[in-house]
């Protein structure tokens, strides 16, 4: 008598996507998944709309809608109004259970090739998918519902944004709050607080508000904690530029986001003070007669180099080079090693190409 090894349902596999479970499990709906999954079945060939819809149980629109989802996910692709799958996420870690070989047993050998060749492609996948940008994929007005009975935390999102807006939010709204939370992985706390700063400044229209978001996610703000230290900087920054402002008797305007990065790292980073600030204004004017903000950080940091970051310091460091200048016009190369402040760079600085 002949014995085998019956593996029964595992003879016939096929491997699905780790960013499935990773990126779009929580995000998908049951009919896309489905629809995921026969697509991968049956990766040997194309899959129609029609041969989906009967295969599902569901109408061909909702079957074109299922898989739209894993087109925009960059997962499948379509061609000629039917479904094929793309090797850009999953073709070397599909195994088809319909080839030629169908029959045939696997044993523990294939198994251990098999999930080599597909843990080797996922690295190579994961690797290429850094340089990816995230698909904008949007959760539908049911999915948004069904996040809402299952999560606590988006029900409490989508009814406090309501309250901060003083108003009904509309489905896409809702869809992008959701987004903002399931995708980029915001708590609702974060995203209330990107609600609010856009409240602040008169912008409280949802595109802003993912803006915010969607920046304060790439910088790494995911907590309540970091957010609310990031709104501390923020209006710290522009509490200091509109009395810079007054100070040096320019027009009261809002910063540009390149002015709110110079100013932030003068104050954040270098720690100079608003007069220190304004005596590098001066500069910058009594050389260029223009206001640049490139030439006023050059001035800052070179003092910051120097280590006076205070006005009283700044005089004093002046005041010092001044009389090297003077007593020692004739040895300026002997005078620079002298000092910690470095003259040439300074007659550079005060000397500058007001065209720059």
């Amino acid at each position: 008598m002949n014995y085998k090894t019956d593996f029964g349902i595992w003879s016939g596999i096929f491997a699905v996507p780790s960013s499935v479970v990773d990126e779009h499990l929580r995000l998908a709906g049951a009919a896309q998944l489905k629809a995921l999954l026969y697509c991968l079945r049956h990766s040997q060939k194309s899959v129609s709309d029609e041969e989906l819809s009967g295969a599902l149980g569901i109408s061909k629109a909702d079957a074109a809608d299922a898989v739209q989802y894993w087109v925009h996910a960059g997962v499948l692709s379509r061609g000629d109004d039917k479904t094929a799958l793309q090797a850009v996420r999953t073709g070397a870690g599909i195994i088809p259970s319909d080839s030629a070989e169908n029959n045939m047993i696997v044993g523990s050998e294939d198994m251990r090739r098999v999930s080599a060749a597909a843990e080797g492609a996922e690295r190579a996948l994961s690797a290429a998918q850094k340089h990816i940008p995230a698909p904008n994929v949007r959760p539908t007005g049911p999915e948004v519902n069904r996040r809402a009975t299952e999560d606590p935390e988006v029900s409490y999102l989508l009814q406090e944004a309501q309250l901060r807006l003083s108003r009904m939010i509309s489905p896409g709204e809702s869809s992008t709050l959701v987004y903002l939370h399931d995708y980029y992985g915001l708590p609702s706390e974060v995203i209330l607080l990107a609600m609010e700063l856009a409240a602040k400044r008169g912008r409280c229209n949802m595109r802003y508000i993912e803006k915010v978001a969607v920046q304060w996610s790439d910088e790494g703000i995911n907590t309540l904690e970091a957010a609310e230290k990031k709104i501390d900087q923020i209006e710290l920054v522009e509490s200091s530029w509109n009395r810079l402002l007054v100070m040096i008797g320019l027009d009261r305007r809002a910063p540009t986001p390149n002015e709110m990065k110079y100013l932030t790292r003068w104050l954040d980073e270098w720690g100079f003070s608003l007069d220190a600030i304004r005596l590098a204004y001066y500069e910058c004017a009594d050389n260029t007669h223009k206001v640049i903000f490139r030439y006023i950080n050059k001035v800052l940091e070179n003092w910051h180099n120097a280590g006076a970051h205070t006005a009283a310091e700044i005089e004093k460091l002046k005041a010092e080079a001044e009389r090297h200048k003077t007593n020692n016009s004739s040895k300026k190369n002997q005078s620079k090693k002298e000092t910690s402040f470095d003259l040439d760079e300074y007659e550079k600085l005060t000397n500058v190409n007001p065209t720059i």
